[in-house]
């Protein structure tokens, strides 16, 4: 893990770092899939409802729940069919690349709401996504029953973006009244955007049943850097208000595909317009990769996961307090 670097450059000014408290590691109640060891180490996406975290990871085939009250381990619940290689770079060239997850309200295909979860876009077999109903309203007092994942063909989306932001690499989604909103991860060679959709046609295009006129609307930002190396979106969620907040890695790659050495990671705050309202460096070296909040009435209470690049070891849940 590479020490934390005193060169932070933001376009906000600010030189506090913000303090994550380690929660426990994400831990499973067996192995998934060949996978030998009982933990979830990718993990890149997070929604947090009531008590419970429903977490994705970008090299698994399962949607694994925690909860949050205690230490207990995950419980996995499979999304798509088959089984991943061991070895990394064949795991890598086939994984599906889950990368967002988003809660969705009651709607035809998800009655009791749901979770939409995206593949990143960065490859062919990354241009997919599953929406999984639950099967009933997720309480605290029992755990969450999910309904049959339903396959989407993300193809026709990213299609529509015609490579305007760079190379397609989604991390993030936000589903915002009739807008779905997507959080396109830069790196050296590209840049970090925005993407809305209008969502009813987003899932009309994602489950084929018409070929809608996919118009977005495309807001490029810039969050600053590390060393050099440009901060970029990893995960998003909503606020009651309308902002958006966010998490950004700093990770010295220039392609959508290859991983390298993350510097640090940042959390900000997104006006309604999508214009950059305060970004915070984290005092803790990791790749933060999914982000939960619950609002309070000071302060912003947040959840975080992180990725080790590194299957062997398991990733993290932490929590750090932010102003309002």
């Amino acid at each position: 893990m590479i020490a934390p670097s005193n060169t932070f450059n933001s376009p906000i000014a600010g030189a506090v770092m913000l303090k994550l408290t380690q929660i426990k590691n994400l831990g499973l109640q067996k192995p998934l899939g060949h996978n030998p060891h009982a933990h979830l180490s990718a993990a890149s996406g997070l929604v947090k409802i009531g008590k419970w975290l429903f977490i994705v990871a970008d090299d698994e085939k399962h949607l694994v729940v925690f909860d949050s009250t205690d230490n207990s381990a995950g419980i996995a619940h499979r999304i798509m069919q088959g089984d991943l290689p061991l070895d990394s770079e064949a795991r890598k060239k086939h994984k599906h690349d889950f990368e967002a997850i988003t809660l969705v309200p009651s709607n035809k295909q998800c009655p009791q709401g749901g979770l939409l979860i995206l593949g990143s876009g960065s490859k062919k077999q990354r241009e997919q996504g599953v929406l999984v109903p639950f099967f009933s309203a997720v309480t605290d007092t029992q755990t969450p029953r999910l309904g049959e994942t339903q396959l989407l063909d993300l193809d026709p989306i990213y299609d529509a973006l015609k490579d305007e932001p760079g190379k397609t690499n989604i991390e993030g989604a936000i589903i915002q009244g009739k807008h779905i909103v997507l959080f396109q991860r830069g790196n050296k060679n590209n840049r970090n955007a925005i993407i809305k959709f209008n969502c009813k046609d987003f899932l009309a295009a994602a489950l084929g049943e018409k070929k809608p006129s996919l118009n977005y609307s495309i807001h490029p930002l810039d969050l600053g850097a590390i060393d050099a190396v440009p901060l970029c979106f990893t995960d998003a969620t909503t606020l009651s208000d309308g902002r958006l907040l966010f998490t950004a890695a700093a990770e010295n790659t220039e392609d959508a595909y290859r991983d390298d050495a993350c510097l640090g990671s940042a959390i900000g705050i997104i006006s309604n317009t999508y214009q950059l309202i305060s970004i915070t460096r984290v005092d803790t070296p990791v790749k933060l990769e999914g982000i939960a909040v619950d609002e309070e009435t000071s302060a912003l209470k947040l959840w975080l996961v992180s990725d080790p690049d590194n299957a062997q070891l398991p990733g993290k849940l932490y929590m750090a307090q932010l102003n309002a």
